[in-house]
């Protein structure tokens, strides 16, 4: 496994679902639709793409300079406009003028699974560089230089130690529609279809990162309000990172509880428990990333199911 990284102003893949890449200001939109496809060459199928946060608005300031997750990508090329959340495209700042001419990324490269990091993040600086930790001409020499860079391998390892220690959510995301027609000699440079959840890369990661996997449900103080995540912790350590980051005060001192906890051998199943709660509760309940709205009588019979069906469908 190795690790491209990527700038990008936020990563939000559910409203964003594309890697996208920008072209020279001396250059036309077809050097996007070249990166991309260059990207896709060099990708190998577990490899992943590490999404940065900019130095500058309209990034967050807390984003800023911080690994935001990583984008296990398919190998289609979509037209950015396309696929993104309609209301993205009222940002000004996603076109040159400012005033709806000229997309700064027209193409991008299709997500199929995206690790979203959690509060605290990981600053980049830390590992542009691993002779030269937090110099900021080194990060600032990387950051401003076109498109993507390949981590080279040592640091790679680095990071997947690192990553045991952040915080995240994995998404699956839904297939794109139409794709942008490569001629007949393009297509015989892509590497088959995007991963499925059988063989997935995030899956492939998750593996690799998580050594004690833990899919949990936490219940937001007595309320009909649920959290369904997984982690490579005991559960509790990440019930306090999440309240760490609510305002109890302000709330009266509600806060998530523990509520139910299961411990797989296998990051994969973990993952794949998380998603069947989701997917079982979605059918008839409000479901908004990995909180769920629903009587806790439900949340029992989603999880059981859950249980069920990822010991099935992996034995």
């Amino acid at each position: 496994m190795k690790f491209f990284i990527i700038r990008m102003n936020d990563f939000t893949p559910e409203e964003w679902p594309v890697v996208s890449l920008p072209y020279n200001k001396n250059s036309n939109a077809k050097q996007s639709k070249e990166a991309c496809k260059k990207l896709i060459e060099e990708l190998g199928s577990d490899d992943g793409i590490i999404i940065v946060g900019k130095l500058s608005h309209p990034t967050p300031k807390d984003k800023q300079g911080q690994i935001l997750g990583i984008a296990f990508c398919g190998n289609t090329i979509h037209r950015t406009e396309n696929v993104i959340a309609s209301h993205r495209l009222d940002d000004p700042n996603v076109w040159k003028d400012g005033i709806g001419n000229n997309f700064r990324w027209p193409y991008g490269v299709a997500i199929a699974e995206a690790l979203v990091f959690e509060p605290p993040y990981l600053d980049a600086r830390t590992i542009c560089d691993p002779n030269k930790i937090g110099h900021p001409n080194i990060f600032h020499k990387w950051y401003f230089s076109p498109q993507y860079k390949k981590l080279e391998s040592d640091q790679s390892t680095a990071l997947l130690k690192e990553f045991q220690n952040i915080p995240s959510r994995l998404k699956k995301l839904p297939q794109l529609g139409a794709q942008v027609e490569l001629n007949s000699d393009e297509r015989q440079r892509t590497k088959g279809p995007p991963p499925s959840s059988s063989n997935s890369k995030s899956g492939q990661f998750v593996k690799k990162i998580y050594k004690e996997p833990i899919t949990y449900a936490f219940r937001f103080d007595a309320c009909d309000c649920w959290k369904i995540g997984l982690t490579g912790r005991e559960a509790n350590v990440r019930l306090k990172e999440i309240n760490n980051h609510i305002p109890t005060e302000a709330l009266q001192g509600k806060k998530w509880k523990a509520y139910k906890s299961k411990k797989w051998n296998d990051g994969q199943l973990a993952y794949s428990m998380e998603q069947s709660v989701l997917d079982i509760l979605e059918k008839d309940h409000k479901v908004d990333g990995e909180i769920v709205y629903c009587a806790e009588k439900t949340l029992m019979s989603a999880w059981n199911k859950a249980i069920r069906q990822t010991k099935l469908t992996n034995t």
